[in-house]
């Protein structure tokens, strides 16, 4: 087999390079958060793009703190449960 052809061909799964260690990145995101008030006092609210990230709160700005650290946790929980998946997927 001259050197072009052997150039060529497909490296095996064997012999692919190894995937650099994970990084973090930032990212700054703006959501919308609904906040409703209760009956018995304070309010209750929800990020509709975040299915169950919800919080409450006694004041507007206690559900506002609240739910940006909700959200921060949603998102949190749902990159480690979708990132061996993903490492996977890319590696296939």
């Amino acid at each position: 087999m001259s050197e072009t052809a052997a150039a060529e061909q497909p490296t095996s799964p064997a012999e692919a390079p190894a995937l650099p260690p994970p990084f973090t990145v930032v990212v700054k995101v703006k959501l919308q958060a609904i906040a409703v008030p209760e009956a018995v006092g304070g309010y209750s609210v929800v990020v509709p793009a975040l299915p169950g990230c919800v919080t409450q709160g006694e004041t507007i700005e206690e559900v506002q703190a609240n739910i940006v650290e909700a959200a921060e946790g949603w998102l949190e929980a749902s990159h480690d449960r979708h990132k061996e998946q993903a490492v996977r997927d890319m590696t296939e």
